[in-house]
């Protein structure tokens, strides 16, 4: 079934959503939402353009070499954000082996507070954020993760025209 959505369409509800994260951070609904869009937009770009311009998806000529060997590679936090929306819709334990996040939840972090510090008396306050883990160690704010996202499909849109 298709909602009879244009590829930039798609895009705007990816954006929406990260708009709506953005303003409400500590939703999981709302990251959850913008996991699942913008983890299908390869599916989406390659099944509008494939066929008819396969430029615009760098020459690939399966969805997974194009997810796998172009999104992933230009933009690593797809990766993470394809673990995220894979564990929302399957539950506990992935199976492919590429999977990085190992958890996510919310974390008290201490975070520069940019009004005192332009005031001139630097200080810090804490801030509760999503934060994934990944299997190595590394943690990365789930607020960065959806902007790199987001931001990487914006400007393939505009390099390609998509």
């Amino acid at each position: 079934m298709s909602f009879g959505l244009t590829l930039r369409q798609y895009l705007d509800l990816a954006e929406e959503a990260r708009s709506d994260f953005q303003a409400d951070h500590l939703s999981l609904r709302k990251l959850i939402s913008v996991c699942v869009l913008t983890n299908h937009l390869p599916e989406i770009v390659f099944a509008e353009h494939a066929a008819a311009n396969p430029l615009k998806v760098h020459g690939q000529t399966r969805v997974d070499d194009y997810r796998n060997q172009i999104v992933q590679i230009a933009c690593p936090s797809a990766l993470i954000i394809r673990d995220l929306c894979d564990y929302a819709k399957h539950g506990p334990r992935l199976r492919r082996s590429s999977v990085q996040v190992d958890q996510t939840g919310k974390q008290t972090k201490l975070e520069l507070d940019t009004a005192s510090f332009l005031a001139g008396a630097p200080n810090h306050q804490e801030v509760e954020r999503f934060v994934v883990t990944l299997r190595d160690g590394t943690e990365r704010l789930a607020e960065d993760l959806v902007r790199d996202v987001v931001n990487y499909w914006n400007a393939e849109f505009v390099a390609h025209g998509l």
